[in-house]
């Protein structure tokens, strides 16, 4: 008897560990995304998990809500990483679309609509309305809007028309050259959508002939065509000199970091990287992972439970 009960004991200690093992083994969306900040070479997947988790909770939220400039930051880096995928043709992981002079992105099943989009030439105050169409999107939306661009503004705060959500991040304002001229945009994230407002918190309201970086940036930034060089100009800020680095070549103005494109062979670029290849889709419609010690424990744990009542029946039969 008293075999039986020792490994009756046994049996339920194994139990007990193998539905434990789980719950030790989730982390809160706070946590998650603590994790993927402090990660540089964190995967799409990663960062995508955990901004999914903490959006969340702020879609689901009663009351109002204060986000943090790390989720900003990484719910930005998961769009921005999904970008890269997108141009390439995996188009299943986010919608994209843009209306009025606004650009949004969205998870996929979801879309938006843009029914005004204002800027206050007096002020510089930027006002958006728009509205979330199809499904909610499981990370939140990013939105690209167009300047003015003979405004000086360097950054914006963001604000909820009705307050439920405060925003603890700026937005800060992006320069760059196209092929219809100089353009300059700022970028920010929201859990959902309602009417927002960008207000300038730096910068003055003149023309583009100030000497502030960003203003400065079309006279070193557009490629000299007569010097048989072509160069890559950076997405972020229009500059053309890079450096390779172990992330990626390195914008050496504004420190964005391109890692999907080969760019040795331009002018103005210092070192080699090689970018990192591969046709697996990175998006997955599950949570986070389980880790691999946590299934092994789980195996174990089970076959332990098994093994023990089967000696117990054969001690019983023994008797």
């Amino acid at each position: 008897m008293k075999l039986k009960r020792v490994l009756s004991f046994g049996a339920a200690a194994a139990l007990a560990v193998c539905l434990s093992v789980p719950v030790m083994a989730e982390s809160t969306p706070g946590e998650q995304i603590a994790n993927v900040t402090e990660k540089p070479g964190a995967t799409m997947e990663e960062v995508g998990t955990a901004v999914a988790a903490m959006t969340s909770v702020y879609q689901n939220s009663q009351e109002a809500v204060e986000i943090p400039a790390s989720v900003t930051d990484q719910a930005l880096r998961y769009f921005d990483m999904a970008e890269e995928k997108y141009a390439e043709g995996y188009t299943s992981v986010m919608a994209k679309g843009q209306g009025l002079g606004v650009t949004w992105r969205c998870g996929t099943g979801a879309s938006v609509k843009v029914t005004s989009h204002t800027y206050g030439t007096d002020n510089g105050v930027v006002t958006v309305v728009a509205e979330a169409v199809g499904a909610e999107s499981a990370y939140g939306y990013s939105l690209t809007v167009q300047l003015d661009p003979s405004m000086n503004y360097t950054e914006y705060t963001v604000t909820e028309e009705n307050g439920d959500v405060a925003f603890e991040s700026t937005a800060k304002v992006k320069a760059y050259l196209s092929d219809n001229g100089y353009k300059k945009i700022v970028t920010f994230w929201v859990p959902h959508f309602t009417t927002y407002i960008l207000t300038p918190v730096t910068g003055n309201t003149g023309s583009t002939e100030s000497t502030s970086a960003s203003t400065s940036a079309p006279v070193t930034s557009a490629p000299v065509a007569d010097d048989g060089i072509v160069y890559y100009t950076c997405q972020a800020c229009g500059y053309h000199n890079w450096t390779a680095t172990e992330e990626g070549y390195r914008c050496d103005n504004c420190g964005y970091i391109e890692s999907q494109k080969q760019l040795s062979g331009y002018g103005n670029v210092k070192g080699v990287y090689s970018p990192k290849t591969g046709t697996e889709n990175p998006i997955k419609a599950t949570g986070s992972d389980m880790s691999h010690v946590a299934i092994v424990v789980v195996a174990l744990a089970v076959a332990a439970a098994c093994g023990m009542g089967y000696a117990a029946k054969k001690s019983g039969k023994a008797e």
